[in-house]
């Protein structure tokens, strides 16, 4: 029979453990949190008890010569994962039995977890002549030998600058040792190489809510807010220089986010009192100060677009939207000038496509009121077969029959069988719509009369129409395969 508090076999004569010991999970008496049948995580009443413990102990209420004592106090530590005071009591009750197992499990479970590998294995050899047959002695040793297996391997990796394969042995790592503050930097400076300044920030902080004096961690946290949000960037190196007065990589960077700052406020007052060609100068100035901050290049090239489209330079607009979207897909102020841009085209498939990214980003109502204007221009430039292939309302047969071979050619599939997948797609599309456009529009050698496609009747009496062969055209749009298979005669 088992006793219900202490999770000891129960006895006539069983005196148990457990009385009068507070549950380090629940907070309540006379039972030990491994038997504890409340549901949940360690509660504050944990620390509680930890404090009460620890008082009883300073104050000698237990025996002070004790190695359970100082056994079950570390093990209290650990539970609160206090390694190193847990490290302290563990050792002190090997200290007053050499033979006390429990004390050696944990001190070898304490410096694994703040990353002592060295002094771990010392402690794994004297717990095997303690007890060569304990069970922790396999667990502790494979954790050990891994551990040394991916340090060596993360050195090469490193070595090979191969940063993404080296995270994944540090990640490894950081599940063994939680507190080893050199495993979370190294794994933030490999974020920092790999420019993923996102993925790095939250560790960094992490280091500093332990250590807030660390220059190495004070400094990569600066690199990473100036890459990210480089107006953060700017108190956060005065930190450095707090520390170290003359931190070159640290001044650095304060200069060129100052810089930056600078010339992007002083874009904007230029702009808010009307300058556009001032306020662009200035944009593309700032351009050049450095490169290699992605964020802020980003909103430069925004800035530089809405300029732009003030100065009625809606194509110069639409690319330079595009370059801040090539740093993020999911820019969504880009997204909108540039659908804006594209109604101004009436490039207005475009238009829809960037407004419905827009939406899918952020459900605005700005974003769907534009989506859904974009789509009702879109409905109604299919029907203009005239504004597709670029003509006048009134033109002739000839004038229509060469614009629609001016389109074929320069969309023609074959044109671009040897450009990228988008091209294919896109040229494909726009050579269908090109034909669509011409086959309404001509029937022989007569205009066709159209109407939109929601009008159109399904009229059975009407002869079925034909696509006109033009010889010429037909030449040209098999050239290649002329050469190969066949001829025209």
């Amino acid at each position: 029979m088992v006793c219900f508090n202490c999770g000891l076999r129960w006895h006539k004569m069983h005196q148990c453990p457990a009385e009068g010991k507070v549950c380090l999970k629940c907070g309540e008496k006379n039972h030990f949190a491994r038997i504890c049948r409340t549901s949940g995580e360690k509660t504050p009443l944990a620390s509680e008890a930890m404090k009460k413990d620890t008082a009883a102990n300073n104050h000698q209420e237990l025996c002070p010569t004790s190695e359970l004592n100082y056994g079950n106090r570390a093990a209290c530590y650990i539970m609160m994962e206090r390694y190193e005071d847990g490290l302290a009591d563990a050792k002190r009750s090997v200290e007053l039995n050499s033979t006390f197992v429990r004390g050696h499990e944990r001190a070898i479970r304490c410096l694994i977890e703040l990353g002592n590998i060295t002094e771990a294995g010392t402690w794994v050899k004297k717990l095997e002549s303690v007890d060569p047959k304990n069970e922790r002695l396999s667990v502790e040793k494979e954790k050990i030998n891994n551990t040394t297996r991916y340090l060596n391997k993360i050195d090469k990796l490193s070595s090979e600058k191969k940063y993404a394969e080296a995270v994944k042995y540090l990640d490894k790592l950081i599940a063994v040792s939680s507190q080893y503050v050199s495993y979370k930097m190294r794994k933030a400076e490999f974020w920092v190489l790999l420019e993923k300044y996102k993925e790095a920030e939250p560790l960094i902080n992490d280091i500093l809510k332990r250590n807030q004096s660390n220059l190495d961690v004070v400094y990569l946290l600066g690199r990473c807010l100036y890459y990210l949000d480089t107006e953060r960037a700017i108190p956060q190196l005065k930190e450095v220089f707090r520390l170290v007065p003359d931190h070159s990589d640290g001044l650095k960077l304060y200069k060129n986010a100052k810089a930056l700052i600078d010339k992007k406020n002083e874009g904007n007052n230029a702009f808010i009192h009307r300058k556009y060609s001032k306020a662009h100068k200035i944009y593309s100035e700032a351009l050049q100060i450095d490169p290699s901050n992605q964020r802020m290049m980003m909103k430069l090239y925004y800035n530089l677009a809405q300029a732009s489209y003030k100065l009625d330079e809606i194509s110069k607009s639409i690319e330079e939207c595009t370059k801040a979207l090539a740093i993020d897909p999911n820019f969504y102020k880009a997204l909108l000038r540039r659908g804006q841009n594209y109604v101004e085209t009436c490039d207005y498939e475009e238009a829809v496509a960037d407004f419905t990214k827009a939406v899918n980003i952020e459900s605005s109502s700005e974003a769907r009121k534009l989506l859904d204007e974009a789509k009702k221009l879109l409905a109604k430039a299919k029907n203009d077969y005239h504004g597709i292939l670029g003509v006048k309302k009134n033109a002739s047969m000839d004038d229509i029959k060469k614009a629609y071979h001016e389109k074929a050619k320069l969309h023609h599939p074959d044109r671009h069988s040897s450009g990228s997948l988008e091209e294919k797609v896109n040229n494909e599309k726009k050579f269908k719509e090109i034909t669509r456009a011409y086959r309404s529009l001509t029937n022989g050698s007569n205009p066709k009369k159209y109407k939109p496609d929601s009008d159109v009747d399904d009229n059975d009496d009407e002869e079925p129409w034909e696509c006109p062969f033009d010889e010429n055209l037909m030449k040209f749009m098999f050239s290649d395969m002329n050469k190969r298979r066949f001829r025209f005669y």
